[in-house]
């Protein structure tokens, strides 16, 4: 009887993998040769961040395949996300939707099941269809290097960070960057301000020169605009004073050529490209496609080819930290832990515990790593992290 039980499981299996390869294979024979897609950014491409870094991609996407014909939406609401996408489908007759924010995932969901013969991709989303693919490239393993940094940086230990929404990928950006900064300076606390904006470039600017005049030194961040390199670059400018930063997914020197230390960056193209070379031959999985800081595709520096900047670089140098009873200088400390976050098994991951919340919870035990699901759901704050409102 067990056995008849097993075998009708593996055969209603067997039948369901076979009905998705072949609806696959139907999608695909629609998708003939011109293939017309929409990207659709939440922001502008001229943002120099989030969305500027993903119109970069759509560009060496459309540079790759010849075949595919790929226009774009930008500043597009959530709210009107829907509409919009509508149009593109019935009116532009787009076969393929890539969505490029987290805002926009639950409107995916539902477009997805409204019309089962187009593809759409989700950036930062969670849910898998057969005509539905989610993916994201996390880079809070290179927050987890520029949160060593600061710490070596940082004269006084107070640390700004200004992140667009309390969501489980700012927080890992957050948490892996004050792993960093406490390990090189224990008593180094960090400050969040929420803008519960993606884009505001004025409030962010405002926020930012708050920060600098509370005596804040360095300021991290996760939103979509220049707007704190350049106001840190002024500052300077008028002051002589540097409060130091990041390029955020995008290089930033240009805002910031005397402040930028170092930064997060992200080459989507060659994360499109992957993807679209398995959708355009029918091998595209119905999963969650994500990659981590070891993929090329991330990249730890303030552009493209200058990971520290050079007086951070000689700062770091003098600097000595003692790692398992050995000294050495923070900058080779920092290039040993990166080469072991590119390593293909990951070597080494910020998220290794045992890690307590704030609330002096036992968030990871042991010698154990957070798994895939305890980073996408990270709800809680490291020791050492404070929310603010100005």
């Amino acid at each position: 009887m067990k056995n008849n039980i097993k075998t009708i499981i593996l055969i209603v299996l067997i039948f369901i993998f076979i009905i998705i390869i072949i609806h696959q294979q139907i999608l695909l024979k629609k998708l003939h040769n011109k293939v017309k897609v929409a990207f659709v950014y939440i922001g502008d491409i001229g943002d120099f961040g989030w969305t500027y870094a993903h119109e970069a991609g759509r560009i060496q996407l459309r540079n790759n395949f010849k075949n595919l014909e790929i226009i774009y939406r930008e500043s597009v609401s959530p709210e009107n996300f829907t509409n919009i996408v509508k149009d593109l489908i019935e009116k532009e007759k787009c076969k393929i939707i890539v969505s490029t924010s987290y805002s926009f995932d639950s409107y995916v969901i539902k477009l997805a099941d409204l019309y089962p013969d187009i593809y759409f991709l989700s950036c930062a989303g969670m849910t898998a269809k057969k005509n539905l693919i989610p993916y994201f490239i996390d880079v809070y393993q290179i927050y987890y290097l520029n949160g060593l940094i600061s710490g070596g940086l940082s004269k006084n230990g107070k640390v700004g960070y200004i992140g667009g929404y309390k969501i489980p990928e700012l927080i890992r950006h957050i948490n892996a960057f004050t792993i960093g900064l406490k390990e090189v300076n224990p008593d180094a606390q960090v400050f969040i301000y929420w803008l519960n904006s993606w884009y505001s470039p004025i409030k962010t600017s405002n926020i930012a020169q708050k920060m600098i005049e509370q005596n804040i030194d360095i300021i991290a961040y996760t939103e979509d605009s220049s707007s704190i390199p350049t106001t840190c670059q002024k500052y300077y400018e008028k002051t002589g004073r540097k409060v130091y930063t990041f390029s955020h997914y995008s290089p930033m020197d240009k805002f910031g050529s005397d402040v930028i230390v170092s930064g997060q960056l992200v080459n989507w193209g060659l994360i499109y490209t992957n993807l679209f070379s398995k959708i355009l031959s029918g091998k595209i999985e119905p999963k969650l496609h994500y990659w981590f800081a070891n993929s090329n595709a991330a990249i730890f520096g303030k552009n493209y080819s200058c990971m520290i900047s050079d007086e951070a670089k000689e700062i770091l140098k003098n600097k000595k930290i003692k790692i398992n009873s050995k000294v050495t200088n923070l900058y080779d400390y920092i290039i040993q832990r990166y080469d072991q976050i590119k390593d293909p098994l990951i070597s080494f991951d910020p998220f290794t515990g045992p890690l307590y919340s704030n609330k002096n919870e036992l968030k990871i035990l042991n010698k154990e790593r957070a798994g895939l699901k305890d980073l996408l759901t990270m709800d809680w704050f490291v020791p050492s992290i404070f929310e603010i409102d100005y």
